[in-house]
Parts: structure tokens; C-alpha cells; sequence
């Protein structure tokens, strides 16, 4: 044991350089945190919480409007195609289920 020094070099582990980087950088985004929160409350963030779960509930104040049906003639069976009007049995069926429903026309 005599030629065994008592103290070991001063060579850095690297782990522990990695620390050193590590503890001041998560203690800066805990601070960053911590003042994203403290502006939060002042500025009135937290103010009213049960307002915005019941404003679903109330009624709007624009009506919704139907959405625009079209008509047969304006109808293109294939997007090349160029548009046709029905023929008369089509027309005949349309008219009959446009007078069988409780809906009026358009």
C-alpha cells in the first residue's frame, strides 16, 4: 500500500459535468413556470371557471339557416359531364315526393 496514492486525480467524471448543466437549467424553466403562473393569476386568468362550462348551455343568438338543397336539373352526374334535366318519370317521382312532404318547397 505504500505506492498507492492517498488522493485520487482530479480527473471530472463526465456524469457529473452533465449535473452541473442540468440542476441551474431545470431550476430557470421552473422559474420561467413559476412566472407564467403568477402573471396568470394577476392578469384575471382564473377569475371566473364556471361561466364558460355553462355558456354551451344558453341558446345562440344568430339562427342556424338550412342548409341549401340542389335542384335536380343543377345536379352533374359526373364531374365531366355536362348537366341534363331529368326525364319525365324522374320528374313525375321528384314532384310526387316534393308534394308528399311536410317540408314546403323552396
Amino acid at each position: 500500500m505504500a505506492g498507492t496514492p492517498l488522493v485520487s486525480s482530479p480527473v471530472e467524471d463526465p456524469t457529473m459535468s452533465v449535473l452541473m448543466l442540468l440542476i441551474p437549467l431545470s431550476v430557470l424553466i421552473a422559474a420561467c413556470f413559476l412566472a407564467a403562473f403568477f402573471w396568470a393569476v394577476r392578469s384575471g386568468q382564473y377569475e371566473d371557471t364556471c361561466t364558460p362550462a355553462l355558456r354551451i348551455l344558453t341558446d345562440d343568438a344568430t339562427p342556424v339557416r338550412a342548409p341549401r338543397v340542389a335542384k335536380p336539373e343543377e345536379v352533374s352526374p359526373s364531374p365531366g359531364e355536362p348537366l341534363r334535366t331529368p326525364t319525365p318519370e324522374i320528374q313525375n317521382a321528384l314532384d310526387a315526393s316534393i308534394r308528399r312532404s311536410p317540408v314546403p318547397p323552396v
